[in-house]
This record gives C-alpha cells, structure tokens and sequence, in this order.
C-alpha cells in the first residue's frame, strides 16, 4: 500500500513540477534575451548563439526549482482534496503524516540539488558564458567597431566605446571594411582625435589598415590661444586583431564572491582578510544555502494550504502561500544589503513560513482548519 501510495503521489507532483520548471526555464530565458541579442551581435555563429542561450539555464534554476516545487506541491494535494481522495486515504487509516511524508523526503533532495546548482553548476556556467562572450569580443574588432551602438548600451557591455563615432562600411562576412572614419574624444585634452582609412582587412588574424591618417592634439601652453595638431599619414599599417579588440574593451572583468564555487569561496574566505571580500563571501554562502534549502519550506508551504478539508472552497489558502512565498523571495532580495546579518533574514522569513505551514497541518489533522 505504503509503495502504491508513493509511486502515485510522486508521479502526479513530478508531471506538474516538471512543466513548471519548463515553463519557467522559456520565461526567463525571453526575459534574458537582451543579454543573448547583445551576444548575437558578436557573431555569426548560430551555434554559439544557442550555446551562451543554453548557459544561462543554470541562472534560472535556483529560483525556478523552489517556485516550481511550491506551485506542484499545491495543485497536487488541493487536487486530491477536491477529488475526496485524501479523506479515502485517512479512511484507510492513512495517517497524514504518511500521507505527505513522500514529497517532505521528496523535497530534500530536490533542496539538496538546488544548493549544488547554485553552488557549483551555476558559477561554472557562468564564468563558461563570460568566457565565449570576451573570445568572440576578441575575434574581430572590425565587427565590434560596427556594432558598437548594440553593444555599449548598459555597464555589463563589454566594449569602452564610449565618446565614439564610428562611420564605415563593412562586408557582409564582416573581414573587410572601407571608408572608415573615427572620431574619439580624448578625456585628457578635451579635444577629439580623427582616425580614417581608406580599407581595413583581417588576414591570419592580424588588422591591416591601408592609407590611413591621423589628427591628433598635443597638450599646448596656456599662453597660446591655439591648437597643436599632429597630422600623420600612413600608406600601411597592421596589428594582431585581438589586441586591437582588447584595447577597445574595458578593463578585465573581475571574479566576485557570486561567481566562486563553494569550495574556492571557502578558501579564499579563510585566507582573504578584506573586510568587503568576507562580508560579501558570507552573505553568498548564506544565500546558496537558504536558496537551496527554500525548494523544502516551498514544498511544504504547497502541502499545507492545497489541502482541504472543509467543503466550501476558498481562496484563503491561495493568498497565505503566494503572501509567504513572496516574503521569502523579497528576502533574497532585500538581504543583499544586510551583508553578514542577512543570515538571520534568510532564516526568520523561512522559519516563519515553516512553522506557519505546520501549525496549518495540525489544524487540518485535527479536523479545525
């Protein structure tokens, strides 16, 4: 009986939990489609394009694994309250411990694999998604110039094209350009610096530029009402494209707590004695362990406010677990501020949901909810 009970409760939660996880996974994955079109435009590879695509997943688990658990837990168990199959099980002297004791076991191993996606899986990817990102902004520096409207739109861009003009004329394949014009203003003089070529080409990867010309400013003395100009003309020059496409970056990106597997971060906590670094390492240690155990109290939220016993329907039980489930989203939120005490928000919004969700359970076993 007891492996008949598990077999059809645990089927019945995973059709819903994994449509859920599914649903959620295209959600934000749309929602993450600046990021993707700003990668898009690095490259021409279709291929690529779906491999960062498929590198964000990770980033999406950790929060689409709880809500998900949440929103199965619920329908399965309002479902078989509605349907009177929870009364025929404690009719058959089921108790309802056993009853939900399938998905609570259930739950923490769901809880377990959440913690190892954010901990491990999660930062891997992302340092695999910034890595494809960075070789294809080294690749072709012709292309960047192109795009650089697309892709200096917010601080995470990877291109320090700011106070640029860029007007040229490339090919499709994007290895070849003419009439290049570049206007840079240099921060130092005040004053904009012009750099124009009659055809650029990349071969082997190394840049070659012919006829080119420069007009550049020298720093002048404050008695002197005028400019100092430096025109220079050259019929050929050529440079290693990717050290072309590194200069126009900005500076390297640099690895933070969040983007440390768990062990690393351990060990840097202990050796690293900056207070900035160990606030934030201990806040990221605190947040993957409460995300990950959060799949649990999610789960047992569902169990305690889908059950019914009473026969007119309510939406009571709907409002007190999306109001519970949001506090401890907001916690995840609002906590990034609170540095080393965000350990006491994390636990005081998941041990108030918790013993929220048990005292609703004993109502219900007693037969007063």
């Amino acid at each position: 009986m007891v492996n008949i009970l598990w077999r059809y409760l645990l089927k019945a939660y995973f059709k819903v939990f994994s449509l859920c996880v599914a649903g959620f996974i295209a959600i934000l994955l749309v929602m993450r489609l600046k990021e993707i079109a700003k990668f898009a435009s690095l490259t021409s590879s279709f291929h690529k394009v779906l491999l960062y695509a498929y590198y964000q997943i990770p980033h999406i688990l950790p929060i689409a694994i709880p809500i998900s658990s949440l929103i199965a837990a619920f329908i399965l168990f309002q479902s078989l309250s509605r349907s009177q199959e929870i009364t025929a099980m404690r009719a058959c002297g089921i108790p309802l411990k056993k009853i939900i004791e399938p998905l609570l076991i259930l739950a923490i191993f769901i809880s377990t694999l959440n913690f190892f996606i954010c901990s491990e899986i999660a930062t891997h990817y992302y340092l695999k998604s910034k890595e494809i990102l960075y070789e294809q902004s080294s690749a072709n520096p012709i292309l960047l110039l192109q795009r650089q409207n697309l892709l200096k739109f917010d601080h995470q861009s990877p291109l320090n094209l700011k106070n640029v003009y860029v007007d040229m004329h490339a090919s499709t394949d994007k290895k070849e350009a003419d009439n290049l014009i570049l206007i840079i203003l240099n921060s130092a003089t005040s004053r904009l610096n012009l750099i124009t070529a009659r055809y650029l080409t990349i071969n082997n990867d190394m840049l070659e530029a012919h006829d080119l010309s420069f007009l550049s400013h020298f720093p002048q003395d404050n008695k002197k009402t005028f400019d100092n100009l430096l025109i220079e003309n050259q019929k050929f020059m050529s440079a290693k494209a990717s050290h072309i496409s590194n200069f126009m970056k900005t500076q390297a990106w640099t690895t933070q707590a969040k983007h440390l597997p768990l062990k690393e971060l351990i060990l840097r906590l202990n050796h690293d004695k900056n207070e900035k670094f160990q606030n934030s390492s201990f806040f990221e240690i605190t947040r993957r362990f409460f995300l990950g155990f959060s799949a649990f109290t999610f789960t047992l939220i569902g169990i305690a406010f889908g059950l019914e016993i009473k026969k007119e329907l309510s939406q009571k039980g709907v409002l007190i677990a999306a109001f519970l489930s949001l506090l401890i989203l907001l916690s995840f939120l609002g906590g990034k501020t609170l540095g080393i005490y965000a350990f006491f928000f994390f636990s005081l919004s998941q041990l108030l949901a918790i013993c929220i969700s048990l005292w609703q359970l004993k109502q219900i076993n007693e037969g007063s909810a």
